[in-house]
This record gives structure tokens, C-alpha cells and sequence, in this order.
């Protein structure tokens, strides 16, 4: 069973997001999943992890992902990089807690 926590807070976009920056870091490369609204409006649940270093090649990003309020980690299911909009995340689950943001 799933244990339920919700997170409703009147802060800044920015300190949510690192509110859900904290809780990535907390998953220590283990899968988790996340609900979130991608660029495009569409809502998007997604099964990943951080922390793997399959096909990197060296050369970087041409940019800094946290500056754009962005989380780089690894997708299940295309098997390949995806990014988080960390600052429209709805929900995350990993380790038996279901954690909601507003």
C-alpha cells in the first residue's frame, strides 16, 4: 500500500522546485515515478532514475539543466535521457510514499 504525503505550499515556483529537486536527490538512483506537465501542456507519468551513465559520451549539454529548473534522468520506458520540468511536477513515487506538490 501506498502511503500518502502531500506538500501545499504558498512558496515561490523556484523553492518548489527545489523542494522537488531534494526528493530526486533522496531517491539515491533507484526508479521512482513522476507525474508531470511537460513544455508542450500535456501531462506526462514517467518511470525513471538518476544516476545512470549508459551512452554518455563526454561532450555535455550545451547548457545547465538546474538553471532552467530542469532534472536530466534516465526513462524506463524510451530507454534513453529525458528531463523533468521540475516546477510542474504533480507527484512522485518511489519507496512506497506518494508524495503530491500543489
Amino acid at each position: 500500500m501506498v502511503k500518502p504525503f502531500i506538500i501545499t505550499t504558498m512558496e515561490t515556483i523556484n523553492s518548489m522546485a527545489d523542494l522537488v529537486a531534494k526528493d530526486i536527490n533522496r531517491t539515491n538512483g533507484k526508479f521512482f515515478t513522476v507525474v508531470f506537465t511537460k513544455k508542450d501542456g500535456t501531462l506526462r507519468k514517467m518511470t525513471c532514475r538518476t544516476g545512470v551513465k549508459k551512452g554518455i559520451n563526454g561532450n555535455g549539454l550545451k547548457f545547465e539543466p538546474k538553471e532552467k529548473g530542469l532534472r536530466v534522468v534516465w526513462a524506463a520506458d524510451a530507454e534513453d535521457y529525458r528531463m523533468i520540468n521540475l516546477a510542474t511536477v504533480q507527484q512522485l513515487k518511489f519507496n512506497g510514499t506518494r508524495i503530491y506538490y500543489k
